[in-house]
């Protein structure tokens, strides 16, 4: 059905938001269409399933692979609750150590959209925000292919 992981936690981020009936008339156009059962469409209802069983994975996973799929994926209040997490785990790698920063720093940094909200958000200069934000996030890519090749074993994409 999906034709990467990236695909798969688009598609269930985008559905977890969705009502599956939209409107109150909506009920009985629903009703009328779900008594055939020998229908090859899939309906909301697939949509949602396919949706919960995509979450049901991500919440077997180890929470630093939670924290990089909700921050990647997540609305804006999530993004900044998993940053600390993520901060947790950049912390520990030697070219973070190596530019001496504080945690405050690196999660006023991933949460920053721009270099240039991060350069004003941790009271850096342009260049350094750049620099900072690729050492930061470079950190993090091996969480990033660890996550991403788990979700690709178990949805068997080749």
């Amino acid at each position: 059905m999906f034709n990467s992981p990236e695909a798969a936690l688009k598609f269930a981020f985008r559905v977890r938001g969705r009502s599956i009936i939209s409107s109150s008339s909506g009920v009985f156009v629903t009703k009328d269409q779900m008594r055939s059962t020998a229908s090859d469409r899939i309906t909301a209802w697939d949509y949602h399933a396919q949706s919960g069983m995509i979450f049901s994975k991500i919440n077997r996973m180890p929470i630093d692979s939670q924290a990089w799929i909700y921050f990647t994926y997540g609305n804006s209040s999530e993004k900044s609750s998993m940053a600390s997490v993520l901060t947790d785990v950049a912390i520990l790698d030697r070219s973070v150590k190596e530019i001496a920063v504080s945690k405050n720093t690196i999660k006023l940094i991933l949460n920053s959209p721009t270099v240039r909200s991060a350069a004003r958000n941790a009271l850096l200069t342009n260049y350094k925000a750049w620099k900072y934000r690729g050492v930061i996030f470079n950190s993090l890519n091996p969480l990033m292919l660890r996550t991403l090749n788990e979700l690709s074993d178990w949805l068997k994409i080749k």
